[in-house]
């Protein structure tokens, strides 16, 4: 009886144990001093076919092929005070598309732009007050030659897009990056896996600490990568050892733990949550240069198009690891305010308009494990639009489109990744002018180089 009581109880104990990490409270992990760099170099394909139908015109299909080339920086500082992200993104693209309606007009497109992205956020105290700078930029120069089947003329343009806002927030909340701590945990987990943790019950207190230490290791950085990584496994194992989680003289143990720090997570964690409001001002602007090409003769319109916007806003943010495995991230904004463009390329068409906007969108991920990952995402939005002032043509706009993601993601090396996606999305716009109903599908496949 006793035997049996000993028995039942190492059991018990050894399959609470074997829970600990899973049980890991992901969402609770803090870590109030941290900086963080990346750069991204990635080669895309997409393609995409669409469906119109337009109440005046008829039908309407269009085919998109795209290829693009991405350099992303990126860089994060978190302290208790301030939270402060930029990212800078350049892409050079080329596109095919093909218009077929009554005719087939077939276009190339060739074009670069640059983002650049700033945020800042100031805590007022521990009770999570904050108020929120940001800027945000976009400029984006491209060509494009049309022909069209039933014409014997070529079309040529040339434009330049540029798009500038400041949002300014007033809120409540924090959202912070728990990937350290997946991590850490996954290093124990695969060790404990190959039952060559030492510790048999590893603490929440103990992945925290360790969680801590990977957040420091992962801040190793040197322009030889070879270099860098020596530095970051030999600090790594240096506290397994110190901490008495691993046998120094298992020597499969250092190849375990080798395999899962390589192939550290590609993927953003955050937990947290947060509501803010606040004011948007906005400026886009468009300058357009056509020339047609006939047979005996040519012909040349420049075109410039700006809207400067106010609007209010009003956001909700929350992020959630629902446990190691699975993460839930929702989002939802709603703009009112008011624009003031130039309907027809003119400063005597600006009409005062009214604009509201609303966006909602739902992330679902599985992480299986760092190498594996899946994601379904769905969103919707709806605008309005409506002349304010007199006018000769009342501008009035109602859009609403909904969209489902599907997304898959393998990492091939600690720095190589590819990602598939595929996406289905409906849309509906109504005008005075038009009605335009659509829906789009499409495939998007990338590869990914992280040199740091």
């Amino acid at each position: 009886m006793a035997k049996s009581f000993i028995t039942l109880f190492l059991l018990f104990y050894g399959t609470l144990s074997f829970a600990q990490i899973e049980s890991y409270p992901l969402a609770d992990y803090f870590r109030p001093d941290l900086e963080r760099r990346t750069a991204n170099y990635t080669g895309n394909f997409r393609f995409i076919n669409q469906n119109n139908k337009e109440i005046n015109t008829g039908a309407e299909s269009r085919t998109d092929i795209n290829l693009s080339g991405n350099l992303f920086f990126t860089n994060f500082k978190n302290t208790l005070r301030n939270q402060i992200s930029s990212s800078t993104r350049y892409v050079l693209s080329y596109n095919y598309v093909v218009d077929i309606d009554n005719n087939k007009r077939s276009r190339s497109l060739l074009g670069a732009n640059i983002t650049r992205s700033f945020n800042n956020k100031i805590f007022k105290n521990e009770t999570k007050h904050f108020f929120e700078f940001n800027y945000n930029f976009f400029l984006s120069p491209y060509t494009s030659i049309s022909k069209n089947s039933s014409s014997s003329s070529d079309q040529y343009l040339l434009s330049t897009q540029l798009a500038i806002e400041i949002p300014l927030y007033w809120g409540k909340g924090r959202i912070e990056l728990v990937n350290d701590a997946w991590q850490a945990a996954n290093v124990l987990k695969f060790l404990r896996d190959e039952s060559l943790l030492q510790k048999t019950n590893v603490s929440h207190e103990e992945i925290t600490n360790f969680a801590d230490r990977v957040s420091e290791i992962q801040q190793f950085r040197n322009t030889d990568f070879r270099l860098e990584s020596i530095a970051e496994y030999e600090a790594l194992v240096q506290y397994l050892i110190e901490n008495n989680l691993i046998d120094p003289n298992e020597y499969k143990t250092f190849a375990i733990i080798l395999d899962a720090w390589r192939f550290e997570n590609f993927e953003t964690r955050r937990s947290g949550k947060e509501f803010k409001y606040g004011i948007i001002p906005q400026f886009t602007g468009t300058r357009q240069v056509f020339y047609e090409e006939h047979l005996f003769s040519s012909s040349r319109l420049i075109n410039y198009l700006d809207n400067p916007r106010l609007l209010g806003s009003v956001a909700y943010n929350s992020y959630r690891p629902v446990n190691m495995n699975w993460q839930r991230d929702f989002t939802n904004q709603l703009n009112i305010g008011v624009g003031f463009p130039n309907r027809f390329f003119t400063e005597s068409d600006r009409n005062l308009t009214f604009v509201g906007q609303v966006n909602v969108s739902q992330n679902f991920r599985y992480l299986p494990n760092q190498r594996t990952n899946y994601g379904i995402s769905i969103s919707g939005s709806y605008q309005y639009q409506s002349a304010l002032s007199n006018t000769l043509f009342q501008d009035k706009l109602h859009s609403i489109s909904a969209n489902i993601n599907g997304e898959y993601n393998y990492y091939f090396s600690p720095r190589l990744a590819c990602s598939v996606n595929a996406n289905i999305s409906f849309g509906s716009s109504d005008t005075p002018f038009y009605d335009i109903y659509n829906n789009q599908n499409g495939i998007f496949a990338s590869i990914s180089y992280r040199p740091y």
